[in-house]
């Protein structure tokens, strides 16, 4: 069985501990609290600087060294790479894991950085993926964090709500489980 799980930055990321997962994601700022993670996903130049407590975010592949991969767009990975961080690092490409199409593109998954991991998981072989830290609700990450530039309205949690709600059907017809840990709507 190939168990994947998802560490978001919301409340409930610090509940996660490593189990017998194949793999473990972290997204965003999540990486912070998930220090084993195996594949580190962010979206935009921002996120590397904010997971640590530097604005440098040449000190996170100090502080994270351990992280096999990166997984990002295309066009944040060439930014940082030009900026001479992760150098030496295996990337996985956000924009190919999308053009293989893992879940269908109608259900919305590629909106956010935590659907788009569950996408990856898809696409990694995954029969069993539990996500924490993604109880889509309030404005503040697992720590008491509250980043202004993140829309955490709940207009915003509806949305996603549905969202999340179509990838658990698509991902139950294809006998993958599925399950977010400590979410009260699912």
């Amino acid at each position: 069985m190939t168990r994947i799980a998802i560490i978001c930055p919301g409340p409930g990321a610090e509940a996660f501990r490593r189990d017998s997962e194949s793999c473990v994601i972290a997204v965003n700022r999540a990486i912070a609290t998930a220090t084993d993670a195996d594949v580190w996903a962010f979206s935009d130049l921002h996120t590397p600087a904010m997971a640590v407590a530097t604005d440098d975010p040449r000190h996170l592949v100090d502080v994270h060294g351990g992280c096999a991969a990166l997984c990002t767009l295309d066009a944040t990975r060439l930014k940082l790479l030009e900026g001479g961080i992760g150098d030496g690092r295996r990337w996985l490409s956000i924009d190919m894991i999308e053009q293989a199409r893992p879940i269908p593109p109608s259900i919305g998954w590629m909106a956010t950085t935590a659907t788009r991991a569950v996408g990856m998981a898809v696409w990694m072989g995954a029969d069993q993926i539990d996500v924490y830290g993604s109880p889509l609700r309030g404005d503040t990450d697992w720590d008491g964090y509250v980043d202004d530039r993140q829309d955490r309205r709940a207009a915003r949690w509806r949305d996603e709500r549905v969202t999340w709600s179509r990838i658990a059907k698509v991902l139950k017809g294809r006998i993958i489980a599925f399950q977010r840990v400590g979410a009260d709507d699912t």
